[in-house]
Order: structure tokens, then sequence, then C-alpha cells
């Protein structure tokens, strides 16, 4: 799960969405299978959970669970019959029955001007969840609370401070495992993991800096700088800390030993008059500096991309055994993965499409190319992609297989829920 730390980059680029107003003509494929849980937003209605047809993304739950005041981070209980869904503080974590599509309980209210995000569900009686100031200033200590709250009981039994602001977050086992950036400037980044229990323990990254501050410039104009890594998790119990550059830190979650790795290139001759990973590393940083996502590929490998200042940073894959770091995509700024497939994309102000690579760094396919890109989702072989188009939205759905559009739905955007998925 990746945690608060895109909302900066999406305030950053407000207001750069270029769309054509010409639809294209798609011929419609049938797709079949059993309707999926979903959360849609609404809105200043706020949000909906309900269940939908993964071919129309049509509802087909008989009333939708409507979620006033925004709904985030939604986690499963253990045995999968219930959401905990994130929100403002006066509404608490909120559990609904998804076997009844019913709402049934709120823990952990407080005021309206704090949020909770539900990180994980791993017992009956235990949830974690972050909690924090709904809106911080760049002057403002950026800090957070893990909480422990018994979702049965609907009690708060534990609350542990984080000392900063988690950037990212991904469960493993039945914990979850926190980078953690400096509460005030830029610092020393730290990486926690929260154990059933709420209990924490941390390490500091010596060699790996996180955090924002503000700069004077020549000009007078203030100047927002930010440092902010990625996190990629391997399941068998590493943790992966991917920083604009050359350098990755790997942490043992069991024992919380650190070690760092210097990566070496390994690219095609033609790519070698580009910067590897990291455009910019040998120039001056560009005023919102290097925002990395990482994520694990499985088999040693990591995906990694993000922004140089408003500049995408492109996609390369690391191979976390042999040390060496390949660039696939020069344009990327978002990826997502399923079944061996790595989606590449940029952002609504891009209109460059999605490409698709194997674990290998072939190109498979091109889509939707000419297209500002929103969300991008993966589904039983397929990707639902956010495509905007003359100031409204609609979901473009592509076979991961073969690249091609089977279908465009004219549908507010729907955020699949899956048990087990991270």
């Amino acid at each position: 799960m990746r945690v608060l730390g895109v909302l900066a980059l999406t305030v950053l680029l407000v207001g750069l969405v270029g769309c054509s107003e010409e639809q294209p003509v798609v011929t419609t494929a049938p797709f079949h299978g059993s309707p999926v849980l979903a959360l849609v937003d609404q809105g200043k209605a706020g949000s909906h959970l309900e269940r939908i047809d993964p071919s129309t993304l049509e509802q087909r739950s008989e009333a939708p669970v409507r979620l006033s005041s925004g709904a985030w981070s939604p986690v499963f209980s253990p045995d999968g019959e219930k959401v905990a869904v994130g929100g403002r503080g006066n509404e608490g974590v909120r559990i609904v029955d998804v076997t009844q599509m019913k709402l049934v309980g709120r823990v952990g209210r407080s005021s309206a001007s704090r949020s909770l995000v539900p990180l994980a569900w791993p017992r009956a009686h235990r949830l974690l969840a972050l909690e924090f100031a709904w809106m911080q200033g760049p002057t403002v200590p950026h800090v957070q609370d893990v909480i422990v709250l018994d979702p049965i009981t609907r009690r708060v039994l534990a609350r542990q401070p984080l000392g900063g602001w988690a950037i990212h977050t991904t469960r493993v086992g039945r914990g979850v495992v926190l980078l953690i950036e400096a509460a005030q400037g830029i610092g020393p980044a730290r990486l926690a993991v929260a154990g059933e229990n709420g209990d924490l323990r941390t390490v500091l990254l010596g060699q790996i800096v996180a955090g924002s501050r503000e700069e004077d410039t020549q000009e007078g104009t203030p100047r927002y700088q930010m440092e902010m890594p990625g996190l990629a998790v391997d399941p068998s119990g590493r943790a992966f800390v991917v920083p604009a550059g050359p350098l990755v830190a790997e942490v043992n979650i069991a024992t919380l030993a650190v070690s760092y790795h210097e990566l070496s290139r390994s690219i095609p001759l033609l790519s070698r008059l580009h910067n590897w990973l990291d455009p910019v590393a040998q120039a001056k940083a560009p005023p919102e500096g290097p925002i990395r996502e990482a994520g694990w590929l499985g088999q040693g490998l990591i995906a990694s991309t993000g922004w140089n200042g408003l500049k995408p940073a492109g996609l390369s894959l690391i191979d976390v055994e042999q040390k060496t770091v390949r660039r696939l995509d020069e344009e990327a700024a978002r990826f997502s993965f399923e079944k061996g497939i790595l989606l590449a994309y940029g952002d609504y102000s891009a209109s460059d499409g999605i490409r698709a690579y194997d674990l290998d760094g072939e190109r498979r396919w091109n889509a939707l190319e000419g297209e500002p890109i929103g969300a991008v989702q993966t589904l039983r072989g397929r990707a639902y992609v956010e495509v905007a188009r003359g100031g409204t939205s609609s979901v473009a759905v592509i076979d991961l297989r073969s690249g091609s559009e089977v279908r465009r739905v004219a549908a507010k955007w729907p955020e699949f829920l899956v048990p087990g998925e991270a």
C-alpha cells in the first residue's frame, strides 16, 4: 500500500490535463466473470462500496453501502467477510459486512481534523491503522501515530507515535512495513515494522534521506524540496528502499540488519546516451526533488519509477541478486504489475498511452497511444485504464496478453477490492 506519499505530487500536477474531444471507435468483446467488490468515488457525496460486473462496470449488488466524507485504504478481515475503510476522524474506521453489504460499525472516531488510514487486519480483534492531522503545511512537523483497534469491541487498544511520516507502507505476514521520513526537513529515513499488536521495531537508514523542506531562492520565491525513496518488500522477509541514484538499502525484516548495495548498469548499447535510474543524478535536482515508487515483482526483481520534479523518472528494473539495474522505459512515471506483465505509463499531462513489458525487459505491446492516462489497475488478466477526454473520463479495458482494447466504458472509476491482495 502506498500511503499519502503521492498526494504532494498530485497537487503539483493539478491543471496540467490536456484532452482531445474525439472519441475512438472500440469493438467490444464478451468477458464473463463473477461480480467484484469495488469502492467507487461519488465526488462530494463520498464513496459507494458495491459489487460490479467486471465487464460492464455496472452495479450488481442490490444497494451500495454509502460512505460519506471520503473513503480510502480498505483492508479485509482475516475471513474476508468484512472490510475496514478509512476516512476522516469524525467518521472513524468504518466496518462493512460484505456478505450482507451493510455498515455494521465504526471504531477509532476522533475529530474531523484527523484522518484514519487502515493498514492491516491481522486478527479478528486486531486492526492496525495510521492516525494523523488532516492538513499539515510545510512548516508543521509531519507526524503520525500507529493505532491498534479492536473492530469487534470498537475500542482503541494502543497508540505508538512514529515520530515522522509514513511515505510508503506494505503488509507482510501479520504486520506492516513502513518507510518513514523525517518529521521536519530532510534527514535519514527510517524503516519500521509494526507487529499485529502495534509493537514497533525501527532502524535508521543512515545512507538514505527522506523528507521535505522549503528553501529560499535568489528570486525570492520559496522552493519546496522533496526526497521520497520507494519501498519494495519481498514476502520472504526482505525490504528494499530505493532512492534516486544507484544505492539501494536492504533490510532483514526479522533482525532489522541493514546492508547497502551499489547497483551496476545493465543497459543496451543504444541506451547509454541516457542516464540510467535517475536522469538528473549528475545535475542540480529540480525544485520539487526526486520521488520514487517501487514494487516487488518476484524472481529477485524490483520495478522503480517516479518523478524528478515534474519530469517522469522512467521505469527501471532492478535485479537485487545480481545488483544490476536496467532502464525499460524513458517516459514512465508509474507502473502496475500482474502475471508477469509490467505496465508503464505517465499521467494525464503526458498523453503517451501505456506500454507492457515482460520480466526479461522486452516490450510486448503499446496501447492507448496519444491518450492521457489516469489510474490503472489489473484484474483477471485485464488492465483497467482511466482515460480522460474533454473534461470527462472513461475506463478502457485492455487484454494483458495482446494489448488489445476490448471495451470502453463510460463509468466512474472503481477501485477493485480482492481478499488477500495488499
